[in-house]
């Protein structure tokens, strides 16, 4: 119904209702009648179709870039996250998935993986031992980097008390995102340059009260560099109760 709609469906890869109208006299209706078949289609499924092709033989090919950022107070701000084809990110799920739900029947709960809880042994992890800490992680990493050519991690860091003393201003958090996003974006565009028939989807973990700012950010960086209009084809946020 809008355009940033239509751009965070897109990113999440949210299913498109298609209502197809068919005309045909085997039902017995009149002339004129029309069947009406509901049926849902993902927006990958949409752009395999549209794209079709081996998987080094496509017109473009589909990958998210799923960032997150990380700061305590107003020291460090770090802004990265993991950039994948569309099928790799789908393993990934699924082998997650079936991780956690190991670790959740061992230990009785586990309602997902949450780094700052597992390294403070907090939340689920209360009850963890240290061995069995580690090895989650190091299980968790391995599916990840299973197939290293496949994915690539990208991080900025900023610190907070420089930036303060360089750009004051009343929200020092706001200019690291703005600061930092960019940063990001010109990683990526470097990393698969080279492959210009790529797409990229930026997705963000929601914050409170910087979603805009984020957004912002994408839509200055991209009227400041035309060229990256050609790779980065949306950037939209996401809760991390809909991650795995």
């Amino acid at each position: 119904r809008t355009w940033r709609g239509w751009r965070e469906n897109v990113a999440r890869n949210r299913c498109l209702t298609l209502h197809l109208n068919k005309r045909s006299g085997e039902t017995g209706m009149g002339k004129g009648h029309a069947v009406v078949r509901k049926s849902q289609l993902s927006f990958s499924q949409i752009a395999r179709t549209l794209n079709c092709g081996g998987r080094f033989h496509r017109y473009f090919m589909l990958l998210k870039f799923f960032i997150d950022e990380s700061y305590i107070g107003l020291r460090t701000f770090n802004y990265g996250g993991w950039l994948a084809e569309e099928s790799e990110w789908n393993r990934i799920g699924t082998q997650w998935n079936r991780r956690i739900e190991y670790e959740r029947r061992k230990h009785g709960k586990l309602d997902r993986y949450h780094a700052t809880d597992c390294a403070a042994f907090q939340g689920d992890y209360e009850e963890w031992s240290r061995d069995e800490q580690i090895l989650h992680v190091k299980k968790l990493m391995g599916i990840l980097t299973h197939r290293p050519d496949r994915i690539t991690a990208i991080c900025s860091g900023v610190d907070l008390i420089a930036l303060k003393n360089i750009f004051p201003s009343k929200d020092v958090i706001a200019d690291a995102y703005g600061l930092t996003l960019p940063h990001l974006m010109q990683m990526a565009y470097r990393t698969v340059r080279n492959n210009m028939g790529h797409r990229v989807a930026i997705i963000f973990d929601t914050t409170t009260g910087y979603n805009g700012v984020i957004q912002d950010a994408f839509d200055r960086t991209l009227k400041r560099h035309e060229h990256y209009r050609k790779l980065f084809t949306t950037i939209a946020p996401m809760s991390w109760r809909d991650c795995v």
